[in-house]
């Protein structure tokens, strides 16, 4: 927040003062009369109503109060407090007149003229919530000041002044028979009220003012801000397993051209900028497994041996075999190696850590006279590595095989021996044992 104080004689633009109507009238006629009077140049200014003889009202006046808020920053108001000193009162006419701040319209910014009394230049809604009445109008020398804190109709004319880099054109009124247009009890003699301010031309310490309290605006104009962005592919290297994808990384800028009718519009969110960021992983290769064999098998049972040749410069946290069974309606070797592969997802040992060397894992719960594909497999905090995966069978214990068996071994074996191409060694079974 910031405050400002400005007086009629800020600027060259500027004036206070007073415009009258001097004439012995009826009070109808009094408050619409075209005003045959006016003063810039006295040290005070007045609301003044004067009676004449018995019946008739022979003077009114309407102070004007000229201020140049040019001075003003691009801001926005908070708030307003138009201030007088009080010089005179008197109220022999006992009507008890109250004051309050309203829109004026001189012809001049810098002079007043007799028309500018008009009631028609004047404005009938207040600037100020609480007008001051006759009992709480203070005077003195300079005495204690009279201040009007402006309502929001009151903020808006000085802001709309402030916009415009102009003045702001006040004028001071009795509220209840002037601007209401009631018509006073005559005191049946010639008789005066009145309530006067110092003016400008008193001096230092005499002024009236205007104190606006307000928030500066930060100003823009379009086309003043630029934002140069320079795109690349960055050459990516990868050093101790770090990988960074460029694709991660974006960042967008959204520019708008505000449309302002007077360079003081400022939304903060014209201006949006996002970045995503991210974080590079640690890649570890595979661990590398080799020499799978089968050392022996029973009817539902079979030993393995593998070996670890390397752990992907990583821990092994687990390691052993997995398998899976042959289908029995296979077209090829290699589509039932290719549908058959085992992982760790299917049925596998467990051995905990390892380190490189050989190994040996039981398969245990296995089916009798069944044959199965196995491999090797160790996993490090990255992924898991596997070995080529061998065919094996369990023992049985009746002669022979059934026909679908026996294809299915013969077309295993078979192709096996005929070199036809597969992504892993398949290693030559064993002769059953019967038949």
């Amino acid at each position: 927040m910031a405050e400002l104080t400005f007086y009629p004689d800020t600027n060259a633009a500027g004036v206070d003062g007073h415009a009258r109507q001097s004439e012995s009238l009826s009070w109808a006629n009094l408050i619409v009369a075209d005003g045959n009077g006016h003063d810039d140049t006295a040290v005070l200014w007045q609301v003044c109503i004067s009676t004449d003889g018995a019946t008739l009202w022979d003077y009114l006046s309407r102070p004007i109060i000229v201020i140049d808020v040019s001075d003003l920053p691009v801001c926005t108001i908070t708030g307003v407090v138009f201030s007088a000193y009080g010089t005179a009162k008197l109220d022999d006419c006992s009507i008890s007149p109250s004051l309050n701040v309203y829109s004026s319209n001189p012809a001049s910014p810098t002079e007043l003229a007799n028309g500018d009394y008009v009631h028609t230049r004047f404005g009938t809604t207040a600037y100020c919530d609480t007008p001051i009445t006759y009992n709480a109008f203070n005077i003195g020398d300079p005495g204690t000041i009279n201040n009007w804190v402006f309502n929001a109709t009151g903020i808006a004319a000085v802001q709309a002044a402030a916009d415009a880099n102009t003045v702001v054109k006040l004028g001071v009124r009795d509220v209840v028979y002037d601007v209401g247009e009631t018509l006073p009890t005559h005191p049946g003699s010639t008789q005066n009220t009145y309530m006067q301010c110092h003016s400008v031309d008193k001096g230092e310490g005499y002024k009236p003012k205007l104190v606006v309290t307000y928030t500066a605006d930060i100003l823009v104009t379009p086309g003043t801000l630029a934002l140069s962005l320079t795109t690349y592919a960055p050459t990516i290297a990868i050093s101790d397993h770090k990988v960074v994808t460029p694709s991660t990384l974006a960042l967008t800028l959204t520019t708008y051209a505000p449309t302002v009718s007077t360079p003081r519009l400022v939304t903060p969110s014209t201006l949006a900028l996002t970045l995503t960021t991210f974080t590079a992983q640690t890649w570890w290769p595979a661990p590398t497994l080799f020499g799978i064999r089968e050392v022996s098998y029973g009817l539902t049972t079979a030993v393995i041996e593998c070996n670890i040749v390397s752990t992907g410069d990583n821990y092994i946290y687990r390691h052993g075999v997995c398998w899976k069974i042959i289908p029995f309606v296979v077209h090829s070797l290699q589509e039932s190696l290719s549908l058959q592969v085992p992982t760790t997802s299917d049925s596998k040992t467990e051995e905990g850590a390892g380190e490189t060397g050989e190994f040996t894992s039981e398969m245990t719960r296995l089916d009798q006279n069944t044959p199965y594909y196995v491999r090797g497999y160790a996993r490090n905090s990255s992924t898991t590595g596997y070995s080529k995966a061998i065919i094996i069978h369990t023992g049985m214990t009746n002669t022979g095989f059934p026909a679908s068996y026996d294809k299915r071994y013969k077309i295993a074996r078979g192709e096996a021996r005929r070199g036809v191409e597969h992504p892993w060694e398949i290693y030559d079974i064993p002769e059953p044992p019967y038949g």
